[in-house]
């Protein structure tokens, strides 16, 4: 019999394509294709994406992300029934992937892709309590890379498992953004959230001050 799982998601390739949408796409992608896993996967109606049997958009309203994600639960819930398996990621799957760990006794497998205190200076309170709250309740952590899981044990007192992000092959496109921008000369060029944990400001504090 297929092990059945469920996943949360905040977004998806094409609509969103975050490190973590695409990280969680990927993962969704290679599982539909195993005859031992039957997957599902409940994200926002408004980052989900067409033509997926299996995959189901919840429309979750107006308001701040915290009540969003209390929207998006239930239905996550109620889907958990019948799942062997149920995984979420980051601090924002700590309601749902509780509750669907307390009301159906089922195994609760969360990834971190960063902390918040990777993304934020002075990381939110609530951020960080949540997070405590899922290393502390959690069956399975994952980690994607050997730093997340150090800080994972430094800031909450526990092993996470590390599984590493994969890289999609790429294709070059042929063209030349120099020409394109008019620059004429050299050029640094950073694609990227404007998020602390990407390290704009070393960047900049490194670049010769103009003359």
């Amino acid at each position: 019999m297929a092990t059945q799982v469920l996943m949360l998601a905040w977004g998806f390739p094409p609509n969103v394509t975050g490190g973590l949408d695409t990280a969680v796409g990927e993962l969704f992608e290679r599982l539909t294709t195993r005859d031992d896993v039957d997957i599902e996967l409940v994200l926002p109606a408004e980052y989900a994406p067409d033509g997926y049997e299996n995959i189901h958009g919840v429309p979750t309203g107006e308001g701040d992300i915290i009540t969003r994600i209390g929207r998006l639960s239930g239905e996550f819930v109620d889907r958990a029934a019948d799942a062997d398996i149920v995984h979420t990621n980051d601090w924002f799957g700590y309601n749902p992937g509780s509750r669907a760990q307390s009301t159906h006794d089922v195994e609760w497998v969360t990834t971190f892709h960063s902390l918040s205190s990777d993304r934020n200076m002075e990381p939110p309170e609530r951020e960080v309590q949540t997070e405590q709250r899922i290393v502390n309740r959690a069956d399975h952590l994952v980690a994607v890379s050997k730093y997340t899981a150090g800080k994972i044990r430094r800031e909450y007192g526990r092993e996470a498992q590390v599984i590493y992000n994969g890289f999609s092959s790429v294709e070059a496109t042929g063209r030349d953004i120099k020409a394109e921008l008019g620059i004429d000369g050299e050029m640094l060029f950073f694609v990227g959230r404007h998020t602390d944990q990407k390290g704009i400001s070393y960047l900049l504090y490194a670049l010769e001050a103009p003359s």
